[in-house]
């Protein structure tokens, strides 16, 4: 498990050569939290650990750290319980569910579930396994239709750090957000002169939002 500490800003116009930077093509899902959405179902296992996502007739199944799973049994999930094979538990739904994403980037696909900020600051719990990326491209298509976003990711370097400066697509085309992921919630860090208004705890610039509100949701 890796803490997430990011802050992020608006930007209301780039005065950059966006052509000099590193570039990454991201496309990326969210599994909805209604109570109807699909189960992820964690399982401690005897001999390995596996997160599973199912819906219907459709289930995707990945190993991963049975360190993380515990973890995660512990953190977001509700009915844990014992069986004769391991420790289980499902991820809780509604408005406390974890954030389970699913991304295609550069041609790879990725599973990231991440949890609530922690005591109201900027902290966040997350866990990120490689995919297959037929598996990603399916689940993005089977589950994630109503909060889908697509953009342009640009690595800025900033003093010791990187700015990622997203240029998002679709229908919320022309729409620029800029994150720095740091070491610490007191970290220095000073912005450059255009970034613009800090939205690091509103939570309708949240990716996730703002797929909602890209989809009308």
């Amino acid at each position: 498990m890796a803490k997430e500490i990011e802050r992020k800003f608006l930007v209301n116009e780039v005065p950059l050569d966006l052509t000099a930077l590193t570039l990454h093509s991201i496309h990326q899902g969210y599994l909805p939290k209604s109570y109807d959405a699909p189960d992820v179902l964690v399982h401690v296992l005897a001999a390995e650990a596996v997160v599973v996502v199912r819906k219907d007739s459709h289930s995707f199944k990945y190993v991963i750290p049975r360190e993380d799973a515990s973890q995660m049994v512990e953190l977001f999930c509700t009915g844990a319980g014992l069986d004769e094979s391991g420790i289980f538990g499902h991820f809780r739904k509604g408005p406390d569910a974890p954030a389970t994403r699913f991304r295609v980037q550069d041609g790879v696909g990725y599973l990231t579930i991440k949890g609530k900020p922690l005591s109201g600051g900027m902290t966040r719990d997350e866990f990120e396994y490689e995919i297959p990326l037929a598996d990603a491209r399916l689940i993005i298509g089977l589950f994630c239709q109503d909060l889908q976003v697509a953009k342009s990711r640009y690595c800025v370097p900033h003093g010791p750090y990187v700015i990622e400066l997203d240029v998002f697509h679709g229908a919320l085309e022309g729409f620029v957000m800029a994150e720095v992921e740091l070491p610490s919630e007191d970290a220095p860090f000073e912005p450059p002169a255009w970034f613009g208004v800090e939205v690091s705890n509103d939570p309708q610039y949240s990716n996730i939002n703002l797929a909602k509100r890209q989809s009308g949701k």
